[in-house]
């Protein structure tokens, strides 16, 4: 588990720190024009998580619509969160990996998430794939609660970890498509980004964040 905080906080400092704009958002598209021209948030100032938005408009208080490149799937996306180049992943329209995360300054939190999609036969395999999550989080119990919700079912679970000192806070799901192959493994984590000072942490309220982002996860067929 301690390997997958470390990469967890690598991401974080990947995505949200930078290094310069390299060759991937450097060709990302302008499609709502000039950056200096739209709404001052992270997911549409920046250019290379800009061109997975649908829209500038926030469809919910707080969220864009991010539309997946493979057209397989859709979902919400925090406004201020913000896309990782160097981590995104595309295999044909069968395959989609990403990694977005978002500092709460206010809030002395830091937020990262992780979505793999596929549309593969290997999907059909539940066991397979809760194992893939489990051990891929470092989830040892691999107690999972199932629900179905809009043609989709989801086998869900949280976890809270200590690694030297830091509360860890981690929800995670296997989201698979009643109708097809298409299914998603999604995490979540957040922790507080200094271990000094205060660190407001509201878990009912991280986990209802977690689930609506899941839960908003529209699949489409190719």
């Amino acid at each position: 588990m301690k390997q997958t905080i470390q990469l967890g906080l690598i991401l974080i400092i990947l995505i949200l720190g930078g290094c310069g704009m390299n060759k991937a958002e450097s060709n990302a598209s302008k499609e709502f024009g000039e950056a200096s021209n739209l709404p001052k948030t992270t997911a549409l100032q920046d250019e290379f998580t800009r061109k997975f938005m649908d829209s500038p408009k926030q469809i919910k208080d707080g969220y864009y619509l991010f539309k997946s490149k493979t057209g397989g799937y859709e979902m919400l996306f925090p406004k201020n969160a913000k896309l990782s180049a160097k981590g995104y992943e595309k295999n044909g329209n069968g395959y989609e990996a990403l990694y977005f995360g978002e500092t709460r300054i206010n809030e002395n939190l830091m937020f990262s998430w992780d979505v793999t999609y596929e549309d593969s036969i290997s999907t059909q395999n539940k066991e397979l794939n809760l194992n893939l999550l489990s051990d891929s989080v470092g989830y040892q119990k691999k107690d999972y609660d199932q629900f179905q919700c809009n043609n989709k079912n989801y086998y869900y679970a949280k976890e809270v970890f200590n690694i030297e000192g830091k509360s860890v806070y981690t929800y995670f799901s296997f989201i698979k498509n009643v109708n097809s192959n298409q299914a998603i493994r999604f995490y979540m984590e957040t922790m507080c980004k200094k271990t000094t000072g205060k660190c407001k942490v509201d878990q009912a309220l991280l986990e209802e964040e977690a689930k609506l982002i899941m839960k908003s996860i529209q699949f489409y067929n190719n």
